[in-house]
């Protein structure tokens, strides 16, 4: 015969310690470990010690949850009160809390199998329209506040009160004109760049709310150096090694003649016979390889030119790097989704603000809402 103690997990003692009401805990653990249960024992522990059940707060991020939740614990409770043999040290767990919240159940006459509404579980919107409805005056709201399913009305909104500070000369109204500038005087791209912004702010609020202008630049400027080293490994993991490999010696030919004749520069070629690697600091390499292997369309060029660097005539080597550097042109061109992930290291930005676009963020990265 096996105990039941036998089948208890491995972290048994640490679930036990978040039964403890008297303490806060964070649980982190992998899908279908038990983390729902553990909380619905954490709200029956509770149940056998207070006065009422709306005393205690669930709060989940989805109705089903919250549905979920509930009825579990109605079960819960249901299965203790019919005498049900609980099965594994999870469910004889469950059972014993259950057994003493019943018996609070009793003593104060709650009812909650009659009444489960009196089990407060809920997403974080019926909270918050909750808490407003039961305070109308300060929230000076007309009529009942209902969830909005899509606030970008309301973002829209909110960036047009933003622009019309310029107007009134309101709180903010030098930032905007400096915005406003840069844009043009278009105040509907500005409108639509906050909108969108508001939209998006759980990415970006955080990091940026009462932070020094320094610290707030260099979380802003790894941001960008982040965004620019995935978008250069996806080319470097597309590009075959074959392809790479058959490159290499035509493109650092290119690179010296080019050199000597001041046209498109290939840095990274005239020092490595490889190409450069997938970081921030080689972005200037990608875009003048992208300049060299592609049109300005972003197609892959048909023939090797002296603004390529392989100029006409010249020697056995020479045309010998022609042909190769042209075979690869045409292998490239089967390559569309290369071509347009290297196409596209056109337009990544550089990885540090420059003077005049740190001016223009500078206002604003370290605003509160």
């Amino acid at each position: 015969m096996t105990s039941a103690a036998e089948f208890r997990p491995a972290d048994w003692q640490a679930r036990d310690q978040a039964l403890d009401p008297r303490r806060s805990f964070i649980v982190q653990a992998p899908a279908g470990s038990g983390k729902t249960e553990l909380l619905i024992q954490r709200i029956l522990t509770l149940l056998g010690q207070v006065e009422r059940p709306e005393d205690i707060l669930a709060i989940t991020f989805t109705r089903k949850a919250a549905r979920e939740m509930q009825q579990r614990l109605l079960d819960a409770l249901l299965e203790a009160s019919r005498g049900d043999a609980p099965g594994g040290p999870h469910q004889q767990t469950t059972r014993r809390l259950a057994d003493r919240a019943l018996e609070q159940d009793r003593r104060l006459g709650w009812k909650l199998p009659e009444n489960p509404t009196r089990l407060k579980i809920l997403t974080i919107d019926s909270l918050c329209t909750a808490l407003v409805r039961r305070m109308p005056w300060l929230s000076r709201f007309g009529s009942p506040p209902e969830i909005a399913e899509d606030a970008t009305p309301h973002y829209r909104r909110a960036a047009e009160r933003i622009v019309e500070r310029i107007r009134r000369n309101g709180p903010g109204a030098d930032e905007v004109a400096v915005l406003l500038r840069h844009l043009d005087n278009r105040m509907e791209v500005l409108r639509d760049l906050l909108a969108d912004m508001l939209g998006r702010r759980d990415q970006w609020l955080r990091h940026l709310l009462d932070r020094e202008q320094d610290e707030a630049r260099q979380i802003l400027e790894q941001g960008l150096r982040s965004f620019i080293a995935a978008q250069l490994r996806s080319v470097a993991g597309r590009l075959t090694q074959s392809l790479q490999a058959e490159l290499a010696e035509p493109l650092a030919f290119a690179a010296r003649n080019l050199q000597a004749q001041d046209g498109l520069q290939l840095p990274w070629f005239l020092r490595q016979r490889s190409f450069p690697p997938p970081e921030p600091g080689a972005l200037t390499d990608w875009q003048a390889l992208a300049d060299l292997l592609l049109t300005k369309s972003g197609t892959p060029r048909k023939r090797a030119t002296r603004n390529q660097g392989f100029p006409p005539g010249g020697g056995a080597t020479d045309q010998r790097m022609k042909q190769a550097f042209e075979r690869q042109l045409e292998e490239l061109a089967g390559l569309p989704d290369v071509c347009l992930l290297l196409h596209r290291t056109r337009e990544l930005p550089r990885p540090r603000y420059t003077g005049s676009e740190w001016q223009l963020i500078e206002p604003w990265s370290g605003c509160s809402p």
